[in-house]
């Protein structure tokens, strides 16, 4: 068994809720205090989430994950997870250009810095050398 992939299994799921997490305790206060903002969306405007709406689809999210990592793990599909994890990184730079968009940071603690080195392809191929 190949520690490095272990971990690669192990290590995505906690920080995938670390970051969804932060964005279920800030979201709900930064969105109203961005409502008025022209740069926000009028369908966002009209429809704002719920807290309990957005924390479902955190949950729904990470079942999902769980399940796709326990039958990629189960059958060898490694490549398969990892780019489930380059998908969850597209994620973390549209948080990015989020904070550079509305100049001013989304969050208190910045997980997703830690998430893109994490799932920097340098990371990902330690993981897959012999």
């Amino acid at each position: 068994m190949n520690h490095s992939i272990l971990f690669l299994y192990l290590s995505f799921p906690i920080l995938f809720m670390l970051h969804e997490l932060e964005e279920i305790a800030y979201m709900n206060d930064w969105l109203h205090k961005n409502l008025k903002s022209e740069k926000i969306p009028q369908r966002l405007k009209k429809n704002p989430p719920t807290h309990k709406a957005f924390t479902l689809m955190v949950l729904e999210e990470y079942l999902l994950m769980l399940v796709i990592a326990v039958i990629c793990y189960s059958f060898s599909y490694h490549e398969f997870y990892v780019s489930l994890i380059i998908a969850y990184n597209i994620h973390i730079l549209v948080h990015i250009g989020q904070a550079l968009f509305f100049e001013k940071l989304r969050s208190g603690i910045n997980i997703r810095d830690i998430l893109f080195y994490y799932s920097h392809p340098y990371s990902i191929e330690k993981c897959f050398r012999p």
